[in-house]
């Protein structure tokens, strides 16, 4: 599904289990500005190796700040007890409901959601991928300016925060003629926050540019 949406091999895919054990994230912009995140699967079992144990915690937690959830499941296959876990850990999440594999014949399952709730898909043969996208990018715009407050969740809040006091710190030193060395710890922990969001990288070159166009004792 993310090498589908991103129509690029991003992804190792395989029949086997637990491939993906790190978190794989690309930027699209279908009008709106979206973050892809893979995941790997959340699983239980003695075949559950520490690194992939790792990357399922990691899972939970980009489930938890994700904004929308994709939940993606095997209409070909019964529907199981880890199919369930996963359902039960993200339904209280904005989520689009995706049964895969619809160029298979369809396995009679008992589904703990709505029929009329399902996106039936197949990523081999493209069929319901254009109305999927349709659907994500729908789901995105209905974020108002008001609920997202310009950011998309905790996290990026908090970074806000830190970079915002960070910068009274630095203005407070301004004001008072403090050494600009003092004045540029600040501005680089204002920058390394904001870097946390927009994932740019902070060189001594960027703060060396401020100072040399602003005047930062007046």
């Amino acid at each position: 599904m993310f090498n589908t949406l991103l129509n690029v091999e991003r992804a190792i895919v395989t029949d086997i289990a637990g491939t993906t054990r790190d978190v794989l994230k690309e930027n699209l912009d279908w009008d709106v500005a979206i973050t892809l995140i893979d995941t790997a699967g959340i699983r239980q079992g003695e075949e559950v190796g520490k690194v992939e144990e790792i990357g399922i915690e990691y899972s939970k937690q980009s489930a938890d700040e994700a904004d929308l959830v994709l939940f993606i499941f095997d209409s070909s296959q019964p529907f199981v007890q880890e199919d369930l876990d996963i359902w039960n850990f993200i339904k209280d999440k904005k989520n689009i409901i995706i049964a895969n594999k619809a160029d298979l014949p369809l396995y009679n399952n008992q589904l703990p959601f709505d029929e009329d709730k399902i996106l039936h898909i197949s990523t081999l043969t493209g069929s319901g991928i254009e109305e999927l996208k349709l659907q994500i990018k729908n789901t995105v715009c209905e974020f108002s300016v008001e609920d997202a407050e310009f950011i998309t969740n905790h996290r990026q809040e908090e970074c806000l925060k830190r970079c915002r006091e960070s910068l009274v710190r630095a203005l407070d030193a301004a004001k008072i003629n403090e050494l600009q060395d003092m004045i540029s710890i600040d501005l680089k922990a204002a920058l390394l926050a904001l870097d946390e969001i927009t994932g740019e990288v902070i060189t001594d070159e960027i703060l060396d540019n401020i100072f040399s166009h602003f005047c930062i004792g007046k």
